[in-house]
């Protein structure tokens, strides 16, 4: 096996100053004015010859460790894949700015204080459930931070979605179809709370009287919903997440419902499995790439001393996702 090339055998192969390469492929290559030919020519002879930076000796050399912690909580059965998802998303991200992800399960702040001391992070990105507040103790605020898919009462940045957006697709999306009694649908209760719960609704309340059309809203199970559809005369339903939506691809294949023959559903939030049923879910795709990408470019400008975005609330747009659960509106007697 071949060493990796190192940055004075890319300065030798390009016959120029290790330093001159140094300054192109560092962590801080922004801050040197190299010429665009140069700085080309040294990024293209890297990839060619395999070159991967020295995380420990960069961290030495910047009195870092190069890890970056990823807190989380517990996830629940039907949300793990969206957190295997992040986190092979997180590693990849952190990769390009030569960092390497630490996964960190934190239940509340004291843990958090104590994993990212033991750990010695340089810096981290808190995924939701939030850890809750179950002591006075708060993460230093000294240590760069940033809060993805959740709002929190932290002076950090904080990346989410456009909820209200997303609902907005979906509901002229259906009217489109020729749908004009359109329900919201959310289950009584769930295991934490989400700034989505009130963005979603809104957007879909908003987007219903922007189209001059009565508002359904409906809490409960997907048996109840059926229910609901036919005696409100309801003939398409916007489920708030994956859970309800799943319920009720369940209930269709169990009793054999022609969807979208007898009604159009669709999720506000796309998940892999919605894909694989039958008939897959039109859905809101969450911009997980763009999320991470957002978050991971802010953690780093906050853990190298440069400026980060001056908006403490990033939002990033949804894409719709039009698949079997949606089609034209059936005809009532």
């Amino acid at each position: 096996m071949h060493p990796l090339p190192s940055i004075h055998a890319i300065a030798r192969h390009l016959g120029l100053a290790p330093s001159t390469v140094s300054k192109v492929l560092g962590p801080h290559a922004e801050r040197y004015r190299i010429g665009t030919e140069t700085r080309e020519r040294i990024l293209k002879a890297a990839e060619e010859l395999g070159y991967r930076p020295d995380l420990r000796n960069r961290a030495r050399a910047m009195r870092r460790t190069g890890m970056v912690g990823v807190l989380y909580a517990t996830p629940s059965p039907t949300t793990h894949v969206v957190f295997e998802h992040f986190g092979t998303l997180a590693a990849e991200a952190l990769a390009r700015h030569g960092c390497r992800p630490c996964y960190l399960p934190a239940a509340n702040w004291a843990e958090v204080r104590r994993c990212l001391a033991e750990h010695r992070v340089d810096g981290c990105i808190l995924i939701p459930p939030l850890p809750a507040a179950a002591t006075d103790d708060r993460p230093p605020e000294s240590l760069p931070m940033v809060v993805v898919n959740a709002l929190a009462d932290l002076p950090v940045p904080q990346v989410i979605t456009d909820d209200a957006q997303g609902v907005t697709l979906l509901v002229d999306h259906l009217v489109g179809l020729g749908h004009r009694r359109i329900a919201y649908a959310d289950l009584p209760t769930r295991p934490f709370g989400h700034y989505s719960e009130t963005a979603r609704r809104q957007g879909y309340q908003e987007a219903m009287r922007r189209q001059g059309l009565e508002p359904g809203d409906y809490r409960g199970d997907a048996d109840g919903l059926v229910g609901f559809l036919d005696s409100w005369g309801g003939t398409a339903a916007i489920t708030y997440n994956h859970q309800l939506a799943l319920d009720i691809s369940q209930r269709i294949r169990r009793t054999a419902i022609p969807v979208p023959a007898r009604f159009s559903f669709a999720c506000a939030s796309d998940t892999s499995y919605g894909v694989l049923l039958d008939p897959p879910w039109t859905a809101i795709e969450i911009p997980m790439a763009a999320m991470v990408d957002r978050a991971v470019g802010e953690l780093m400008a906050l853990i190298e001393g440069r400026t980060a975005s001056d908006l403490r609330r990033i939002v990033v747009p949804q894409t719709l996702r039009i698949r079997g659960t949606t089609g034209p509106a059936p005809a009532r007697a």
